[in-house]
């Protein structure tokens, strides 16, 4: 009996195989597989070249080229460059040929070559400032007409906040309509028109303008991050940049107008805060203490508050920063 029940399964097995094998060559037959697999087979014959080895040589010497080019490249691009420190070397080998001063060999550079100029924060016109009730004796109109040049010729523009002692130069400008489109203003900056007064900024320009969205932090370009910083102002940001150098900098705007307010993370008086600049306060103070972190943390970052001159002046003497503008 268990013999005949052996035979029966496999002969059932082999039945089950025949009628697998019938219905796979009658779905073929019945949808034209075999000349799709044969155009198939045609292209797989035809990209065959492709991978010869004449080709393959080839792309090796072009993928030899861009290894060698990013090779080249690679000591300027990295935070360890020497491309920086190659332009005091260039500028006085040009001086020696030339017979020019390094003075003169440096504005021709400048003049003759591709160049961009950034600007963080515009200061404001002198009419501005009498419209604001503050005190100008001090005002500079070689500096103003120095901050209207650069805004001329700027490829990017930003402003740490809305305040027309900050962003005054850009809209006061009369070529506003022309230099606009080069200002990265956020959304949050534009929409608090009032914190500009007496400034603003035309409606028919804002009808045309798209201003800059963003949540946290944004990367402006190379060596730049905008850092969203509400409080002083609900558009305040901080503005992070690493220069060629490697000095690395921190543009705080207002969030502290002194390096005094990081070094005891103590906030404006409250008289101030509340009556005359309407601050959030936790806000301010929670960055306050933030930076004053950084202080201790990474004290090769220069933290540049917006109103305190000595900072500025230690800096310079330092040449961490130089007046007027490259």
């Amino acid at each position: 009996m268990q013999d005949k029940s052996g035979s029966r399964s496999g002969v059932l097995q082999w039945v089950v195989v025949l009628v697998v094998g019938v219905l796979v060559v009658t779905v073929v037959l019945g949808l034209s597989l075999i000349p799709r697999l044969n155009d198939g087979q045609k292209v797989l014959d035809a990209a065959r070249p492709a991978f010869a080895t004449e080709s393959l040589t080839g792309a090796r010497a072009g993928i030899d080229i861009i290894s060698t080019n990013v090779d080249m490249a690679d000591p300027l691009m990295t935070s360890d460059g020497t491309a920086a420190a190659e332009v005091p070397k260039l500028i006085a080998f040009a001086s020696e040929k030339t017979g020019l001063s390094q003075v003169a060999v440096l504005a021709a550079l400048q003049t003759n070559f591709p160049h961009t100029t950034a600007l963080i924060d515009t200061g404001m016109t002198q009419n501005q400032a009498k419209a604001s009730g503050m005190t100008v004796k001090a005002f500079s109109a070689s500096a103003a007409d120095d901050v209207v040049a650069a805004l001329g010729r700027a490829s990017l523009i930003v402003v740490t906040h809305e305040h027309v002692d900050h962003i005054g130069g850009l809209v006061g400008t009369t070529q506003l309509s022309k230099i606009l489109p080069a200002a990265q203003l956020t959304t949050e900056q534009v929409s608090n028109m009032a914190a500009m007064a007496p400034a603003n900024i035309p409606a028919n320009l804002l009808s045309h303008y798209t201003p800059l969205q963003y949540d946290r932090y944004h990367a402006l370009a190379p060596g730049v991050v905008l850092i969203k910083s509400p409080g002083h102002t609900p558009g305040s940001q901080m503005v992070y940049v690493r220069a060629t150098t490697g000095q690395e900098y921190l543009f705080i705007g207002d969030v502290a107008w002194h390096r005094r307010n990081i070094t005891l993370a103590r906030e404006r008086a409250r008289l101030v805060t509340w009556l005359f600049l309407g601050e959030d306060r936790d806000a301010v103070l929670a960055e306050l203490t933030e930076l004053h972190r950084l202080t201790v943390d990474e004290p090769q970052l220069h933290i540049v508050p917006g109103h305190d001159a000595d900072v500025i002046t230690a800096m310079e003497r330092q040449q961490l920063l130089t007046r007027g503008f490259q």
